[in-house]
């Protein structure tokens, strides 16, 4: 038998067809719905926290919030107005977060506008402050708009009298730095005083008013070596949660610095290279938490009349001094401090020391016989001191050989100069004399002509001396010359 097999025909396709399409619309509006029941939800919960912080707002201000501050960017609005909210809190579900999505100037919700509006009453309500509000959303799934109104009514303002500038003390109440309002300020009749404290240190930002109190304030903190405390109050008259006096604000109070205390003196030293020398200290230590060292030093110098330098200041541990000059005392005096960002200890008593320049001896020396004269020797010598010393120096004169009576020793001839009484022998006079130019020359004078070729001898001592200081180079000893021929 043949068997003939048969498909669906148009009208059993056309209406499995629509089957499916009913489904899937149906399941798309029921997602839909959910998706939108979900934003309401959020919308809801959103506004319950606005209406629990403004409700706060009104503990602490006696009214509610202008609709001007309420519409303000939102991070503004929860430093502000009401401290403390996510600023996340103040956009509707389908705008983005930190958006403030409150309308301006008590504005009602408008049809198809996803928003928020707070919607208060008062004759200031637009910028001053609002009695009374109500805050309204439109739900997304019904489309019915929801009222959340505030608990309480707020009384209108009545005029009242601000007080005079509340002033305070800052004093050390050990451990703590003590704070106080005083003298408490005056209101009128049937008015309270209220006083709020501000705080901060190192002349740095102030922290924020503390709330508002009708007990006259104090505010104490433990003390920190090297910190400077500043304070200042502000007070209002406050007749009722909504009459109350404009705010009178204090200036700041003389602030309190918690004291450093100084630390040991350093310890100096001095090293010199070619006429540089480095002055050098130790680091002193600074114990208090947030202090540093810093240190001044000058320079002493035993010039004519004397130097002393201003004081430097520095955070360095040395100084480079010029100490080239011989027979000079080059000294430094260091002092330590301790210091924070407004504070400084006393100075430490000044540690010191000297270097001093040692004179160099004279250079090599160079003796010579010159005829001034028939009947006149002229005896000279020739060396050299360095820097700004000068030569010392004294002589004896020998004739080698008997001549005209003269005598054959180192004696007599008081008249050339400073002499020996034996030679070799202690100096008779035991002066120096200044040569500056390192040039010392004696004259010794005959009756009669002194012949060519005659030997004479001369000895001399030498030093060379600062002559300000009277610093000196160690002596040359008694130097004897070789014969000197007369020409």
């Amino acid at each position: 038998m043949k068997r003939t097999l048969r498909g669906f025909t148009v009208i059993e396709m056309l209406v499995v067809i629509s089957i499916i399409g009913i489904l899937a619309t149906a399941s798309f509006v029921s997602y839909n719905l959910v998706q939108a029941n979900v934003r309401d939800s959020e919308r809801s919960s959103r506004v319950k926290v606005i209406a629990e912080a403004l409700e706060k707002y009104y503990d602490k201000n006696g009214e509610y919030p202008s609709c001007s501050a309420m519409a303000q960017p939102a991070n503004t609005v929860v430093i502000s107005t009401l401290p403390g909210v996510d600023p996340n809190v103040l956009a509707v579900p389908t705008a983005s977060n930190g958006t403030n999505s409150i309308l301006a100037s008590c504005a009602d919700l408008s049809v198809g506008v996803d928003a928020f509006a707070y919607i208060g009453t008062g004759s200031n309500c637009s910028t001053t402050a609002c009695l009374q509000y109500t805050i309204k959303y439109r739900e997304e799934g019904s489309g019915n708009p929801i009222t959340l109104p505030s608990r309480r009514v707020a009384l209108a303002a009545v005029t009242v009298a601000a007080p005079s500038a509340p002033a305070m003390t800052v004093v050390l109440n050990s451990p703590n730095v003590l704070a106080t309002i005083t003298p408490a300020v005056s209101c009128g009749s049937g008015s309270t005083a209220y006083y709020a404290i501000d705080s901060r240190t190192n002349d740095g930002a102030w922290t924020g008013f503390s709330n508002w109190s009708s007990t006259v304030l104090t505010s104490s903190t433990t003390a920190v070596i090297g910190v400077k405390y500043g304070y200042r109050a502000e007070a209002k008259c406050l007749l009722s949660n909504n009459s109350y006096s404009a705010v009178a604000l204090g200036v700041e109070a003389t602030p309190y610095i918690h004291p450093i205390s100084a630390p040991t003196p350093p310890t100096v030293s001095a090293t010199t290279n070619y006429g540089l020398t480095t002055f050098s200290w130790t680091a002193v230590t600074c114990s208090a938490g947030g202090t540093t060292a810093k240190y001044q030093y000058r320079y002493v110098v035993d010039y004519s009349g004397g130097y002393t330098s201003n004081w430097y200041t520095t955070t360095g541990l040395s100084a480079v001094y010029n100490t080239y000059e011989e027979g000079w005392q080059y000294g430094i005096e260091v002092q330590a401090s301790c210091v924070s960002t407004s504070a400084a200890s006393a100075w430490t008593a000044s540690a010191t020391t000297n270097y001093i320049h040692a004179v160099a001896g004279p250079g090599t020396i160079t003796f010579g016989i010159t005829r001034a004269a028939a009947n006149i020797a002229y005896f000279w010598f020739t060396t050299s001191c360095t820097g700004n010393a000068s030569l010392y120096a004294r002589d004896d004169i020998f004739l080698t050989t008997p001549y005209g009576g003269l005598p054959y020793n180192w004696t007599g001839y008081a008249g050339a100069g400073w002499y020996a009484d034996v030679h070799g022998g202690a100096w008779v006079d035991n002066t120096f004399t200044n040569y500056a130019y390192s040039y010392h020359t004696q004259t010794t004078i005959t009756p009669t002509a002194i012949p060519t070729g005659m030997p004479w001898t001369t000895a001399i001592e030498a030093r060379c001396q600062n002559p300000t200081t009277g610093r000196m180079s160690a002596s040359t000893g008694r130097l004897q010359s070789g014969s000197l021929i007369m020409p």
